[in-house]
């Protein structure tokens, strides 16, 4: 299966359009043990967004750091985790989005001393409240349609339909039009420097 499981951050919340932040939240999230001891179903931890696949090698993408998440936390004005806000992480109803999520909660918890509570919706309100961009943090998933990075890459366009955080950069969308003129290795190239620019941004936390 040619997918990636993340969480969304909603980029024009005022406390979530703090890259710090969300650099934070997404380091302080130990995938590995997320595949070894809560989905075990043969998942790979990562912290890129695009999956490893013929001719592309993701971005290195975001490395568990507890000691750089509760410094960037603590530089964003919530010294372990003292006066951050109560912040909600929705998922549609799932045994498995579930188990990840209290997992999650739990992490931001232990780690950072943040306290983030947990909403399940059924399907149709869940899309509708992210593609309303009316969340904080979301369950995401993206099963590619075709063996190409830009198919995961265009969801975090500006503009995009699928761009539900409402994740912007001008570099990035520079770059993902001038892959469109280029070919072989050298779209790779512009491609992993794209996907290397939403991840130093924490877009999303994979």
């Amino acid at each position: 299966n040619l997918g990636s499981y993340y969480a969304e951050f909603n980029c024009n919340d005022p406390v979530l359009k703090d890259v710090r932040v969300r650099k934070a939240l997404a380091m302080s999230l130990d995938t590995q043990e997320l595949v070894d001891k809560v989905t075990k179903g043969g998942q790979l931890a990562t912290g890129a967004f695009v999956p490893e696949m013929a001719g592309y090698t993701p971005a290195d993408g975001i490395k568990y750091n507890v000691a750089e998440a509760k410094r960037l936390l603590a530089e964003a004005g919530y010294p372990d985790g003292k006066g951050f806000p109560k912040m909600t992480y929705i998922y549609n109803t799932n045994e498995g989005h579930k188990k990840i999520a209290e997992w999650a909660q739990q992490q931001w918890k232990t780690n950072l001393g943040i306290d983030i509570d947990l909403q399940n919706m059924e399907w149709a309100t869940f899309l509708a409240k992210r593609q309303a961009n009316d969340f904080q943090i979301a369950r995401a998933g993206w099963n590619g349609d075709y063996q190409d990075p830009s198919n995961f890459l265009e969801l975090l366009i500006t503009g995009s339909g699928n761009n539900d955080g409402r994740y912007s950069n001008a570099r990035f969308d520079k770059l993902m039009e001038d892959s469109k003129l280029q070919s072989g290795a050298e779209r790779m190239q512009t491609l992993r420097q794209a996907e290397a620019l939403t991840l130093d941004e924490a877009a999303l936390a994979p």
